[in-house]
């Protein structure tokens, strides 16, 4: 009995010490772009089939129907697209290409995750840094 209880008290002991702390609330849209935002006073709410969420200092909006998943995370994304939003620009890969809505005359390249320039026909699955003038977006192809 002594050790049964013994073994129940160690394991008891053990589980809030793998507890993990999240910091941040990722949000991924269906066309791959993540922003996330600390989960700091963090307020989330529906108005017009939008999601909008803040936490004071930031906002991120985005249609619902827009929306792939939302997911904790300890990290926040390495690039933000929350500003980009704000600014009108969207980029997104379909079917290896790239499509970008952008003002007219804007200068858009594409950075692999490494830094590489690469060209914007024919992108492979993966995570692609897409600059448009001053902004850069993180885009992810599927």
């Amino acid at each position: 009995m002594k050790q049964l209880l013994s073994v129940l008290l160690l394991c008891a002991a053990v589980l809030p010490a793998s507890a993990q702390s999240y910091d941040y609330l990722t949000f991924k849209k269906t066309t791959g772009e993540e922003a996330s935002l600390s989960i700091d006073k963090l307020k989330i709410t529906f108005a017009n089939d939008n999601l909008v969420a803040t936490n004071g200092t930031e906002t991120f909006t985005a249609p619902v129907a827009d929306m792939s998943k939302m997911f904790f995370s300890t990290t926040p994304t390495a690039v933000s697209t929350v500003a980009a939003n704000d600014n009108g620009l969207h980029a997104s890969i379909v079917n290896g290409q790239l499509k970008v809505n952008a003002p007219a005359g804007s200068r858009v390249s594409v950075y692999s995750i490494d830094g590489r320039q690469v060209g914007t026909a024919h992108l492979t699955k993966g995570t692609y840094l897409v600059r448009v003038n001053n902004q850069t977006l993180k885009v992810i192809a599927q």
